[in-house]
């Protein structure tokens, strides 16, 4: 979970020299079978169109016999399947950075791809005043270490405001130059190995029989997990009637408050659906920087609380979540939210719900 309360000083080293990498995290839209437009603001959404792996040819001669990426551990797929999907993001994110720096150029006459200025160089800030530096720093002042002095800081407030000013330039042009259609990344994004999950037994909503099945694996002390939660429950809302949305549960720390709150939402089911997703709910609004208590959730769900705590501290729950994970983990999750669309992995940061729905067959 990230913290609000980050220190300036931290957040300025992180930030001033390097502003191309604020395009690690772009959101790739699907324009056509291969084509990925790019927008500042998210990652690939991504598009699951083949059976299996994409490789065609062996991957891996061991002990004399050769191995096609399908034919390995769903485990080792999803590793290379991640690699290459990395890979995939950083590549994208570099060539929508140079397209970038190609279009600024030009409006300032300079087209030899060769002789481009750099993207520093083409979004410097302003040089700030002395008195815009003395109310930024009066402004921040409890976000620095202790005894902070004005001067002995003043540069790097100056280059962490022009960095400032040049990322918010930078992300109207790539917003302008996307809408005009100037550029389109013509790389092609990894498929996801196919995974196989048993969905028996967990929480869902829409029809049995639907052809779309999309799973959401979460974890209810997952910053953001919560911030995407309302994206999740309109996507619900919006999704067709061919579609049916599971509910897996990851605890991200089994033995800790992570591993409770799994355990909350596996006893808040037992007693009904319709209690599972009211728990569900009021996790993710109880959720934040305070640890949360499961029992104070299943009391606001409107859960039998003898039955509740009964069920809590079980065998059985403990169980579920240690199973539950070691599932997941087998199909490659490792962190949280992470979405599955009829079976195969969907990168979703962003817009989730265009993600998801373009996944859809």
């Amino acid at each position: 979970m990230e913290n609000n309360k980050t220190p300036l000083l931290v957040s300025m080293s992180a930030v001033v020299g390097i502003l191309i990498g604020i395009f690690v995290g772009m959101k790739y839209q699907k324009s056509g079978h291969d084509q990925h437009d790019i927008a500042l603001g998210g990652a690939p959404t991504g598009s699951c169109t083949a059976e299996g792996s994409s490789a065609q040819t062996p991957v891996l001669k061991m002990d004399g016999k050769e191995f096609f990426s399908e034919q390995l551990p769903l485990e080792i797929q999803m590793q290379i399947y991640e690699t290459a999907h990395q890979g995939f993001e950083r590549n994208s994110s570099i060539l929508s950075s140079f397209a970038l720096q190609y279009f600024k150029a030009k409006e300032q006459g300079t087209t030899d791809i060769n002789k481009l200025p750099s993207l520093q160089e083409l979004y410097s800030g302003k040089e700030p005043t002395e008195k815009e530096l003395k109310e930024f720093f009066e402004q921040n002042k409890n976000r620095m270490p202790p005894n902070t002095k004005f001067e002995d800081i003043k540069p790097r407030l100056a280059d962490f405001i022009k960095s400032q000013q040049g990322r918010a330039k930078m992300m109207a042009d790539l917003d302008k130059f996307k809408k005009e259609g100037n550029y389109t990344v013509l790389l092609k994004e990894p498929n996801s190995p196919k995974v196989e999950l048993d969905y028996s037994g967990f929480p869902s909503k829409g029809p049995k029989t639907a052809k779309n099945i999309v799973v959401e694996a979460s974890d209810y002390t997952c910053g953001h997990c919560k911030s995407v939660h309302p994206q999740v429950k309109k996507f619900i809302e919006e999704m067709p009637g061919d579609t049916r949305f599971i509910q897996i549960n990851f605890a991200l720390r089994p033995d800790g408050t992570s591993g409770k709150m799994v355990r909350g939402g596996y006893c808040a089911q037992k007693e009904d659906d319709d209690k599972f997703w009211a728990y569900h709910d009021k996790a993710f609004e109880q959720s934040g920087d305070k640890e949360v208590d499961p029992t104070e959730v299943a009391k606001k769900a409107g859960l039998d609380l003898d039955k509740f705590k009964t069920c809590l501290d079980s065998e059985e729950a403990k169980s579920f979540v240690t199973k539950t994970n070691e599932m997941l983990n087998k199909a490659g999750v490792t962190g949280t939210p992470t979405f599955f669309v009829n079976n195969k992995k969907v990168h979703t940061h962003g817009d989730i719900i265009q993600a998801l729905k373009e996944s859809l067959l």
